[in-house]
């Protein structure tokens, strides 16, 4: 007959905070196609995220997780802006072409 109250192990906590997304995959892929510099920032970022968590330092964890998530949304826009930007100079360079 076990007794639960006798067990060598103590219950587990019962708020515990979900582990936080990494992120690493989209840092990968921005660091591919979208914006190189901004991407390995996010990579370097991503990889934070379950170091910090293992180490027991949640407050970390959560923070490099949301700037991972930061520096990919950032690479995006860096990407975004330079194909707009490319439009805008093709566009000139054609409409001055012929003109």
């Amino acid at each position: 007959m076990d007794n639960p109250s006798l067990s060598p192990l103590p219950p587990p906590p019962r708020n515990t905070l979900p582990r936080p997304d990494n992120h690493l995959p989209s840092a990968i892929l921005v660091t591919c196609f979208c914006c190189m510099p901004l991407g390995i920032v996010a990579i370097v970022m991503a990889a934070g995220v379950d170091s910090a968590w293992d180490a027991g330092d949640r407050e970390k964890a959560y923070r490099d997780s949301e700037r991972a998530r930061q520096w990919v949304n950032w690479s995006i826009l860096a990407w975004l802006a330079g194909v707009v930007l490319s439009a805008l100079v093709a566009a000139f360079v054609h409409y001055t072409a012929h003109h």
